[in-house]
Parts: structure tokens; sequence; C-alpha cells
């Protein structure tokens, strides 16, 4: 299987694995009748991967910018427009896919999330 490149910040952040949990997910609720719910999940993750992204870029400009006197509003300004970013996103998948495809695009970003947070506590061997 070829190795995709990852820069190193999304390899720390478990993009690959939350990738395969979404998949996986998925996989399953096409198997159960439930496509529109799959489609958010991966709708949930891609939603993931976007605000990791937002996330390097905004420590990108924090560190080439520490000395001047705007860092924190940068900060602030970012961590506000992730958050209206997935809103509207969210928000605009209940509008045009439904009810099931929001609850599955909850479910993608939150199993993403619960990934980056859940195997860093198992101690070493367990998985």
């Amino acid at each position: 299987m070829p190795r995709v490149f990852l820069p190193a910040p999304f390899k720390l952040l478990r993009i690959g694995s939350g990738f395969s949990l979404c998949a996986g997910t998925a996989g399953i609720l096409v198997g159960l009748g439930l496509p529109l719910a799959a489609a958010g999940v991966g709708i949930g993750f891609g939603l993931y991967a976007v605000n990791l992204f937002f996330l390097y870029e905004t420590a990108r400009g924090l560190l080439e910018r520490a000395d001047s006197g705007g860092p924190r509003f940068l900060a602030a300004a970012a961590s506000g427009g992730r958050l209206l970013f997935l809103g509207v996103v969210l928000s605009a998948v209940f509008l045009f896919l439904g009810r099931g495809a929001l609850l599955g695009g909850c479910g993608g970003l939150f199993l993403s999330q619960v990934n980056l947070h859940f195997q860093g506590r198992l101690p070493k061997g367990e998985i």
C-alpha cells in the first residue's frame, strides 16, 4: 500500500486514523441502509480536516508574527471564525441534505475529534 505524504503536524493530529474510523463508520451506515448519514460522516470528517488546516495556519501565523502585537487578536478571531465556519456548514448540510446527514456530519466530526484524544490515553501495546 503506498504511503501518503502528510506534513508532520497532521501526522501528530492523527488524520489518517480518523479517516479510517470515519470510513468504517460510513461503510456500516451504508450497509444499514442510511446513505445520507454515511455521506454526513464523510462531511464531518472533511470538516475536521479543514478545521485542522485552519489550526495549522493559525499556529504558523502566530509563530511568524510572535514579536508584533497582533497575535492575540489573530488567535481570538481564528477560533471564533472556525466555530462560525463549522456552524454555517452544518446548517447548510441540514438545509440541503436533511436531519440524517446533519447527525452523520456531527457524528463524523465527533468521531474524528475523539480519535484524536482517545488513542493517546491508552497504555502502549494495548491496541
